[in-house]
């Protein structure tokens, strides 16, 4: 890739994993950014390109794909997925290997003045699972960034357990994030 152009002396230039560019002497403002320190990457493990896959059980309600919601696209508010929660349906994040998560990002459809709650569960072999994040009182709606005690984790299961507009759907819309550290290569995004 072609490095970035920047006005002479421009010293303040930070990208968004906060890598500090070096400029080089000659060739006025060009930025050369060093390598980061692999064990500071910070990486979305709900990446269909990380190797993750993600699925549903019970009856579902969408308007788009399941795998949108780790496609590393913007879906938008009117854009949703719903499992059936009464039913036992939830959402099942697969990363494909155990991964090191210590946060987790959520979009509760929030295109109505719905509010829901739901618990987050992880398992390193898919079938004993246990609650990572319970979120069953209160209300949440949006946006939910989630942070814990840094976890081993393979699989994310996402169980509603209640929504106010029709009592038995708990829908997802946008990118889940589960962001954790690797020590693997940085995946370039440009």
């Amino acid at each position: 890739a072609d490095p970035i152009l920047v006005p002479p002396g421009n010293s303040n230039v930070t990208t968004a994993i906060g890598v500090e560019p070096r400029f080089a002497v000659s060739g006025g403002g060009s930025v050369g950014l060093e390598a980061t320190d692999p064990s500071k990457d910070r990486i979305n493990w709900a990446a269909a390109s990380r190797g993750a896959s993600i699925s549903t059980s019970g009856p579902l309600n969408a308007n788009i794909p399941v795998p949108r919601l780790i496609d590393e696209g913007r879906s938008g508010t009117e854009h949703y997925i719903g499992v059936n929660w009464p039913s036992g349906g939830f959402f099942l994040l697969d990363f494909g290997a155990v991964r090191t998560i210590d946060s987790l990002q959520l979009h509760i459809w929030d295109g109505d003045a719905r509010v829901t709650r739901y618990r987050v569960e992880s398992s390193t072999d898919g079938v004993s699972f246990s609650t990572l994040v319970d979120k069953t009182t209160g209300e949440h709606t949006g946006i939910q960034r989630l942070t814990f005690p840094t976890t081993s984790i393979r699989y994310i299961k996402i169980i509603g357990s209640f929504d106010s507009v029709d009592g038995s759907y708990f829908y997802l819309t946008d990118e889940i994030l589960a962001i954790g550290d690797s020590t693997a290569s940085p995946v370039p995004t440009q």
